[in-house]
């Protein structure tokens, strides 16, 4: 016979997580128009020890892809759950296809050929081997971002770009109390903004005729902000590139490369103006925060208690 059943252990508590706030479109759009987004087609290829047909090749290659990078991983029992760790490092294949757009002189296909040859020689040649470290290059992929205009980041300024602290005074754990706090800030934001937008335009207004034709040639300037380098690469195979009296359009002949593994860098230059705005920035967050840090913190929580022995207290005091 079985003894009386256990009682089951109460679970514990759920955790919770304080309130945060949640991004929105002003958000986004304030981020895109700052930072801007980056875009496939702006790029080109750069190669290394081609000679002078490295130009041309940099202007024909047409399309490109940026390699990705996988981890390997082994998994290990720990108190009896698996965890999983770094083992080895996988360059995604370790091959890449260029796409070259072909001119009149089919510039692309014969240095891809003669390359080719320096990996296998010809038949003439007995098809012989060549040494790994006489036919290997790097090949860099440069993605490209719009310079900007000249003042861009200083003339996109608002005040609201500083941190006065005021979001950090007004303390409540409740969600919907912080979703209507976030709201009110971002409307009162939104309309400082708005005013001091109309002012940048009504002062840009009267000097629009003379600089606009200078912003447009400044907007077709860009700068690398991307650069990932294929190590040791090769070309392995060309495709065939058919022929026919019925086709019409440009020859284009896709490029597999292989290499050994691929290094980034990050070139993320300011826009134009930015230390101006920075400096703008942190010049209104030091004159107003002196202000500001004397406001005390008010718990929106206890609002309603305060208010409520508050008036306990006045009636209390005029006997009513």
């Amino acid at each position: 016979m079985t003894g009386p059943r256990p009682e089951p252990t109460s679970l514990p508590a759920s955790r919770t997580t304080a309130s945060v706030p949640v991004p929105n479109l002003n958000q986004f759009l304030a981020f895109v128009k700052t930072q801007n987004l980056a875009r496939q087609e702006r790029f080109f290829a750069q190669f290394y020890n081609i000679g002078l047909a490295g130009k041309d090749l940099a202007l024909l290659c047409h399309q490109a892809s940026f390699p990705g990078k996988n981890i390997g991983t082994r998994q290990l029992r720990i108190n009896g759950l698996t965890r999983n760790f770094a083992q080895t490092v996988d360059y995604m294949g370790d091959s890449i296809t260029l796409e070259f757009l072909i001119d009149t002189d089919f510039t692309p296909r014969v240095v891809m050929e003669q390359w080719m040859e320096q990996c296998v020689s010809n038949f003439e040649n007995g098809h012989q081997v060549g040494f790994y470290e006489e036919y290997i290059r790097d090949i860099s992929l440069h993605a490209l971002a719009p310079a900007g205009i000249p003042g861009e980041a200083l003339f996109n300024w608002s005040p609201t770009q500083a941190d006065l602290g005021l979001r950090d005074k007004i303390q409540t754990s409740n969600r919907g109390l912080n979703t209507v706090v976030d709201k009110l800030m971002m409307r009162s934001k939104r309309t400082l903004d708005n005013k001091f937008t109309k002012l940048k335009s009504q002062a840009f207004g009267a000097v629009s005729s003379i600089a606009a034709p200078l912003l447009e040639l400044a907007t077709e300037s860009e700068q690398v902000v991307y650069t990932l380098t294929l190590k040791e690469a090769w070309p392995r195979s060309i495709n065939v590139m058919p022929l026919g009296y019925d086709a019409v359009g440009v020859h284009r002949m896709n490029v597999t490369f292989a290499y050994h593994y691929w290094e980034s860098s990050v070139s993320n230059p300011k826009l134009s103006g930015q230390d101006a705005a920075d400096k703008a920035t942190s010049a209104v967050q030091s004159g107003l925060r002196k202000f500001t840090d004397k406001i005390p913190a008010v718990d929106v929580n206890k609002l309603g208690v305060d208010l409520k022995d508050k008036v306990k207290g006045f009636t209390t005091r005029f006997g009513r």
